[in-house]
């Protein structure tokens, strides 16, 4: 398995990702109005879809879900993406087919993602796997 890429080390990232941060810079965050960086806001966003507070968690997904594909194509793409950043998305049943692509194209999938990602029913994954 190749080893996971460090996540950005922008201030602001950093302190989003930190459990103790206020609920308001939470929810600013999950809402995607802090200025970060596009790789940066998803590694937030992916951190805080799992969140504790629903409307924080809830905020994330919906931020998520509204995110163009084509850029989040571009972040799945890049080896430089976090591995929960890869994760969420290869384990997550509603991304589509175009995304789980990216993901096993990029040289920074870990092993055991790409081994789930061959259970996919659709034809162009397996033939990124193959």
């Amino acid at each position: 398995m190749p080893d996971s890429p460090a996540l950005p080390s922008h201030p602001l990232l950093e302190r989003v990702l930190d459990p103790a941060t206020p609920r308001a810079l939470k929810l600013a965050a999950a809402r995607g109005t802090l200025p970060l960086a596009r790789q940066e806001l998803i590694v937030a966003l992916v951190h805080l879809a799992a969140d504790q507070d629903g409307e924080v968690a809830s905020e994330s997904r919906k931020a998520l879900s509204a995110t163009p594909q084509e850029l989040l194509q571009g972040v799945l793409e890049d080896p430089k993406t976090p591995a929960p950043v890869l994760d969420h998305f290869g384990r997550d049943k509603s991304t589509p087919p175009p995304l789980l692509q990216a993901l096993v194209s990029n040289p920074a999938t870990s092993d055991e993602l790409l081994l789930e990602l061959a259970h996919s029913s659709d034809p162009g994954v397996l033939d990124n796997l193959v």
